[in-house]
């Protein structure tokens, strides 16, 4: 699996979903959003991924963060296969779990004498099971 590093913009509020775990078939919590990475130059489109928190992380996730808020994320790039029976190929999506990192980052509001810069929340690495 490739591992991926980055920031990005919550385009939408995170949704909380139960999941049953295929090992024992007891919920687990996911928190799913799609996320936007801007380009450094404004004439590129930005880049949407689908982010995927599990545990812990998910509820931390849902508690922490909102529509624009910033977040830093460290975990697992997934493509999920080609469906054959509907003919639909599904996007990649990030994947993070225990061994992952996910910090939501609040914005200071934009002064005459400053510009925005990301101010660290406090990070939370919850101990979970392994995906």
């Amino acid at each position: 699996m490739l591992h991926i590093y980055g920031t990005g913009r919550l385009v939408a509020a995170p949704e909380m979903k139960q999941i049953p775990s295929k090992k024992t078939g007891e919920a687990r919590e996911l928190c799913s959003v799609r996320i936007a990475s801007d380009n450094d130059y404004p004439s590129e489109k930005s880049s949407f991924i689908r982010l995927n928190a599990w545990g812990a992380k998910a509820r931390y996730l849902y508690k922490a963060g909102h529509k624009g808020s910033y977040v830093e994320f460290d975990g697992e790039l997934t493509i999920p296969e080609y469906d054959k029976s509907v003919e639909k190929q599904y996007e990649p999506e990030l994947q993070i779990s225990a061994k992952g990192h996910l910090r939501v980052l609040v914005l200071q509001k934009r002064t005459a004498a400053s510009d925005d810069y990301p101010e660290e929340s406090t990070p939370y690495y919850g101990e979970e099971e392994p995906m």
